[in-house]
């Protein structure tokens, strides 16, 4: 994959393969806390350990915050869809900078949910993926491409 910007601020992410834009595509689905999963409680933390405060908290914040998630998570979907349209060729990707931030959010969200629901730790990121068949391996995939785009952006910001 090549990255580039344009003198409109967007960064275009050019020679994307099939593995890699698949896990891409994906990414605004991975990047939704599910109720039932261990990453939903990584998510939406309780700050307090008041009943009171925490009832406040589910009904106020965590709505907000599920709302905030989906319409970043949906930018970058809106994103990944325009990757043949006439600014960007096919198998990239154009990124425009009013959604940089999305793309930051959904990135960690998605990276923080796949470390929790598959049980992944440091270890793991130190070892390394060792087989495309084991969904933890997979997942730690997902967790170090996500992470790599991550700090291009971060640094794109900067």
């Amino acid at each position: 994959m090549k990255a580039e910007i344009t003198d409109a601020g967007e960064l275009i992410l050019h020679e994307i393969d099939g593995l890699l834009g698949a896990m891409l595509l994906a990414l605004p689905d991975v990047s939704l806390p599910r109720d039932y999963k261990p990453s939903h409680d990584r998510i939406y933390q309780m700050p307090c350990a008041d009943v009171e405060e925490q009832a406040n908290w589910k009904e106020y914040v965590e709505p907000e915050m599920r709302t905030q998630f989906s319409t970043a998570s949906d930018l970058v979907a809106a994103d990944l869809q325009s990757l043949a349209t006439d600014e960007c060729d096919s198998g990239s990707i154009c990124i425009p900078p009013a959604h940089m931030d999305a793309w930051m959010n959904t990135l960690t969200r998605a990276r923080l949910i796949l470390f929790e629901d598959h049980q992944l730790s440091d270890e793991d990121m130190e070892q390394g993926v060792r087989s495309l068949e084991n969904p933890r391996d997979l997942a730690l995939m997902h967790v170090g491409i996500y992470g790599m785009l991550l700090e291009y952006l971060v640094q794109l910001q900067s």
